[in-house]
């Protein structure tokens, strides 16, 4: 038996394993990258508010917000264009490097950090995922009293490091197929469904508005007979 959790039930981990003793238990691998995502675009914007507003280097972290979040590998280092903010030609590498050389130790390291596990999830050898597990572990090191000195980045990786087990098991090639997506995208449609029309008193109307909106648009001639 195999459960796929979201980040939002991570807690439960202790629950499950009592409940269901010979289930192998992961977390969806993209609420593990979106808790980095957020942690490192949230350090990003401390780092960022450091800065005088009509400064280039908050302009360079301001405007460039989504080549922080990219993979290092996937960033452009030939195409060239004009950056405003900084008045000069660079690439997208160029752009990211120049952040680097900027930000303190707290954003580097989160940057990294989260370049790791990018790189898990796009290739996930062994040895990728005994980097990343190393790298959880030493977090856990260095705290080894009170996280609350922890930085953003940091108390994340501890949580996933609390979770080492799902979370590593989640990364692992012949489990990395599955995933909460679908199930998340029907959630997300109901619960838009329900934001539209402010709430429904009736649950057979919603039941009939979540059939409609599901199937609007789709194809069915394949399912009618035709003479």
């Amino acid at each position: 038996m195999l459960l796929v959790l979201p980040g939002s039930v991570v807690v439960t981990v202790t629950l499950l394993k009592k409940l269901f003793p010979n289930a192998k238990i992961i977390i969806d691998r993209f609420h593990i990258v979106q808790m980095l995502n957020r942690a490192v675009n949230s350090t990003r914007t401390d780092l960022m508010n450091r800065f005088d507003n009509n400064s280039k280097n908050y302009k360079l972290f301001k405007r460039n917000w989504k080549l922080f979040l990219k993979r290092y590998d996937d960033l452009n280092c030939t195409y060239q264009f004009y950056e405003r903010s900084q008045r000069e030609w660079v690439t997208a590498e160029q752009l990211v490097n120049q952040g680097l050389q900027l930000a303190d130790q707290d954003f580097r390291k989160a940057y990294w950090d989260y370049q790791r596990l990018l790189e898990v999830i796009d290739d996930p050898t062994p040895s990728k995922i005994k980097i990343f597990k190393q790298c959880l572990t030493e977090v856990n090191q260095k705290y080894p009293g009170s996280r609350s000195e922890a930085s953003k980045a940091d108390k994340t990786l501890l949580t996933l490091y609390d979770n080492l087990i799902p979370v590593i098991t989640a990364l692992e090639p012949q489990y990395c197929h599955y995933t909460n997506g679908p199930l998340e995208g029907i959630n997300r449609k109901i619960k838009q469904i329900q934001r539209t029309a402010y709430g429904y008193r009736n649950f057979e109307h919603l039941k009939a508005r979540i059939y409609l909106q599901t199937y609007l648009g789709k194809d069915t001639r394949s399912s009618v007979k035709t003479a």
